[in-house]
């Protein structure tokens, strides 16, 4: 494994500084409406697929907040 890529402490801290309030408030807008329309809308024997769905989408929105430059 190549040392060059791995990140310092301090970069993941200072990374954390920058993101952490614009990816929780996306979070709030992501998963909000989506347990509400999951508790009023979704049968529950479609739940757990709907989530898996809901799940995997997050992961996305994660893998691009991860991404973009500080």
């Amino acid at each position: 494994m190549c040392l060059a890529l791995l990140e310092s402490a301090d970069n993941k801290f200072e990374e954390l500084r920058f993101k952490f309030l614009p990816t929780f408030k996306v979070s709030c807008m992501f998963w909000l409406p989506a347990q509400t329309f999951n508790f009023l809308i979704i049968p529950p024997r479609f739940r757990v697929i709907y989530m898996g769905v809901c799940g995997f989408m997050w992961a996305n929105v994660l893998c691009w907040f991860k991404r973009q430059p500080q």
